[in-house]
């Protein structure tokens, strides 16, 4: 029941719930076992039939359903593919489960020398590690009679990591890969106390000062100014660089998929902009001089199109500034 539950909060752990169903197949093969199991399982179904029809007030439909369920591939906020990005972002983001891995760090330790700290403890930790490892004191096997859980959450590990690796690494689908290691590690190994105590404070010091704290107390691009701007401007067009910026407009509005906001992303051809420009006159983008980090976005979109607006007249009507520079808004509008 929790298994199914925990469907309902992100749907990613219906991996988790499919280990555990087929873990229960193979190795407790119980016919009413595995019937309890998946009986409990109509919870998912049930909850999603009430929203759609209490909440969202729609008929119930196998289309309406599907497009509830699977909202963030008809809304163009999931990816997938197979090519190099795909095994890139899987080795980096397996590292990025445990550690914030971002280009704010740079800038961080820019603005203040005090932020390499971390790094220097991150040094220490692995040295720690490696000399426990070489000293065979990392490990202590544990006698265990049944290692039917260990083999049940390995393959947990396995259908997370596919579908993560299919979803282009993308480090959501990942969170639950640390836990899965733990889990697995922990029940069949003691390990040394010394250095456990070590990772734990090395992962607080490192996630809290490149993390929770810059995320407190620093405002990266400062979109608020903009979210603001499109609020007054509501029969306007917005073609914008970051897509939280629709997540924020969902957030202050209430409304999602908000269709005057356009992903940069989105407009693969002079063709598609000129045809928003004919029907509207005038856009407003972010993007000509906004502030750039090689982040994921940037790698994805390294052979995608890309926008010039040097044919158009370009008015700039607002700037703002945040962590990583200054941004500005321009006014785009055909050449007469």
């Amino acid at each position: 029941m929790f298994a199914s539950i925990a469907c309902l909060f992100h749907q990613i752990h219906f991996f988790w719930w499919l280990g555990l169903l087929i873990g229960i197949i193979l190795y407790i093969k119980k016919f009413n076992i595995v019937a309890i199991y998946c009986i409990s399982a109509l919870a998912v179904p049930i909850a999603y039939i009430l929203v759609l029809l209490y909440y969202q007030n729609q008929s119930l439909s196998i289309s309406n359903l599907a497009h509830f369920v699977f909202h963030d591939f008809y809304a163009g906020s999931a990816s997938s593919e197979f090519g190099w990005k795909n095994f890139f972002f899987v080795i980096l983001n397996s590292f990025r489960t445990f550690f914030q891995i971002h280009p704010t760090i740079f800038i961080l330790i820019k603005r203040n020398v005090l932020f390499i700290l971390p790094i220097i403890l991150l040094f220490y930790f692995v040295y720690v590690l490696i000399r426990s490892f070489l000293k065979k004191g990392l490990f202590t096997k544990r006698e265990i009679e049944n290692n039917l859980f260990i083999k049940t959450h390995f393959l947990i590990f396995i259908l997370h990591f596919l579908f993560a690796f299919y979803a282009v690494g993308n480090v959501e689908f990942m969170i639950m890969l640390p836990f899965l290691i733990l889990l697995g590690l922990l029940i069949k190994y003691k390990i040394n106390f010394h250095v456990l105590s070590l990772f734990a404070l090395t992962l607080f010091i490192w996630n809290f000062s490149y993390g929770i704290y810059p995320n407190n107390q620093f405002n990266y691009y400062n979109d608020e100014v903009l979210l603001d701007f499109i609020l007054e401007h509501p029969n306007d067009i917005f073609i914008v660089k970051n897509a939280d910026l629709k997540n924020k407009y969902y957030y202050k509005t209430g409304i999602d998929s908000y269709k005057n906001i356009i992903l940069s992303e989105k407009i693969e051809s002079v063709a598609m902009l000129e045809n928003l420009l004919t029907k509207n006159n005038h856009i407003y983008t972010d993007i000509i001089d906004k502030p750039s980090i090689f982040n994921r976005a940037k790698i994805i979109s390294l052979n995608s199109f890309e926008l010039n607006f040097n044919r158009y007249n370009k008015e700039k009507v607002l700037s703002y500034n945040g962590l990583y520079g200054e941004s500005l808004i321009f006014k785009i509008q055909p050449k007469y």
